[in-house]
């Protein structure tokens, strides 16, 4: 495949090859744990196609789908009907090509009619969930693909990016935090899924009609302005939220969907159908209902008709499981996800060309995302100002302390540098970062701008007080700042 891509040759053969791997990653994805990394089925000669090449031949595909040519069958395609040879980058790199088309496009119309060329956002920290709100629904549908900026109510500064990355900060901490009631957390995993018992909030947008729903939307359309506008957020979901937003997600859920979504639940459930004997089932003492708190009060859900009085037995046992697990991962929380989904729909329409391009992990690490820091790469692409150079005693204390430094210190000082604790598509070799020099020696401690993804260092006479200065700064930051 890497020999035909490399001499930009489509041949019959490579199509049949690339049907044959097509298999082999549809049986690795039907595992529980996945033998093979999907990373590992992309194609490296493809990553060297640039900007333009990817683009022209993207979009003679996507033509080529919408007058409802059969793109499978023709070898020049190949990229596109098996993704699995495209990077996550790359289908950034689409993505982005998407973006801008759409963005420029609204940008360049408002600008002939003499409209401002940014969706702006103005909200209140103190009431930031109901302004924003508020600003969603009163805009013009096509301005949310503007490049969009924020205005924080009675303060100064021009936003360059920083109050972007503040206000994704601000909105998504309230939202997906579990005190608010939206989201519940699975304690097996460490991820966020919709509370199907949840108060209802009929006080957001006082005189707006059924807005139980409309902070779902709310965070569709979160996840969308942050896919247009390049900003990662810090949320967990599980890879069903993935799933769904890309129109994946199972129509039929069984134990395999459960294992991935709470290992804990799908081991007891496995518990269950293991029991030997009619005798053990019977001594569960378990119903055809979910039982659950609710403001300290305990309520049932049956999960059939008559569920309260009909027995599990070794006989529907398996039937019980089946509708068990349909109940946490769809039927409960419907709407929720409905509604997410509409507000995700505003920015990223469901026909979208490229989305058939993205594997659930992926879009995840669109996100959000990756973790996985290599701050060797960083250090190498890093600019420096003031006076400031690679060899500079006081540069080579900072990248010494910082590569010393543990996971979790590492994703704190990303959070302080850069407004996020990942790293995004591409990892860190992505971003550009700077280290600016901040003064003379001081007890002043290193600050950042986000908003540039630069650290203004004063020039400290020893690698103790830099250790000691970065690592307060690094876990008491908090907000965005311009001096």
């Amino acid at each position: 495949i890497n020999v035909h891509i490399s001499v930009r040759k489509w041949t019959g053969q490579a199509l049949r090859v690339c049907q044959l791997l097509g298999k082999v990653v549809a049986m690795n994805d039907k595992q529980d744990i996945p033998s093979v990394q999907y990373a590992k089925f992309y194609s490296n000669e493809a990553m060297q196609f640039n900007d333009q090449e990817l683009g022209d031949m993207y979009t003679k595909w996507r033509s080529a789908r919408r007058k409802k040519q059969n793109t499978r069958s023709n070898p020049e395609f190949l990229l596109f009907e098996f993704p699995f040879l495209l990077s996550a980058g790359m289908k950034r790199r689409l993505m982005q090509l998407e973006d801008m088309e759409s963005m420029w496009r609204q940008t360049f119309a408002g600008m002939m009619l003499g409209k401002i060329p940014f969706f702006v956002l103005q909200v209140s920290r103190d009431n930031i969930i109901a302004d924003t709100v508020l600003g969603l629904l009163t805009a013009n549908p096509k301005d949310l693909k503007k490049p969009l900026r924020v205005i924080f109510t009675d303060e100064e500064g021009v936003d360059a990016g920083g109050v972007k990355k503040e206000f994704f900060q601000l909105l998504s901490s309230q939202l997906f935090h579990p005190d608010f009631g939206m989201f519940r957390s699975i304690e097996s995993t460490n991820r966020i899924w919709f509370n199907p018992y949840r108060l209802e909030n009929h006080d957001l947008l006082p005189g707006y009609e059924d807005d139980s729903m409309v902070e779902f939307m709310l965070v569709g359309a979160l996840i969308g302005l942050a896919i247009y506008n390049g900003t990662l957020l810090n949320v967990q979901f599980p890879g069903a939220m993935y799933q769904m937003l890309l129109g994946q997600f199972p129509s039929e859920l069984g134990m395999k969907e459960m294992q991935k979504f709470d290992p804990e639940v799908a081991r007891q459930l496995q518990n269950l159908l293991n029991l030997e004997s009619g005798e053990e089932v019977d001594a569960m003492y378990l119903f055809f209902e979910v039982s659950y708190n609710f403001l300290g009060e305990q309520r049932t859900h049956e999960l059939k008709k008559d569920g309260s009085s009909i027995p599990v037995t070794i006989a529907n046992r398996e039937e019980f499981v089946e509708l068990y697990i349909s109940y946490h991962m769809r039927d409960s929380v419907e709407k929720m996800s409905n509604a997410l989904i509409r507000g995700f729909n505003l920015l990223i329409p469901p026909h979208l060309a490229v989305l058939d391009l993205f594997h659930p992990a992926e879009l995840e690490l669109l996100i959000v995302g990756t973790q996985d820091l290599d701050f060797v790469a960083l250090e190498k692409l890093c600019e420096y100002e003031g006076n400031y150079s690679a060899s500079s005693r006081v540069v080579r204390w900072f990248w010494k302390v910082i590569h010393e430094l543990h996971q979790d210190q590492k994703q704190k000082f990303l959070q302080f540098a850069t407004g996020s604790p990942r790293a995004p598509v591409g990892g860190l070799k992505e971003l550009s970062f700077k280290i600016q020099r901040a003064g003379p020696d001081s007890d002043q401690l290193p600050s950042a701008h986000t908003c540039f993804n630069t650290i203004l260092l004063p020039d400290y006479n020893s690698e103790e007080k830099l250790k000691r200065k970065l690592l307060y700064a690094i876990n008491n930051c908090e907000g965005f700042f311009l001096e």
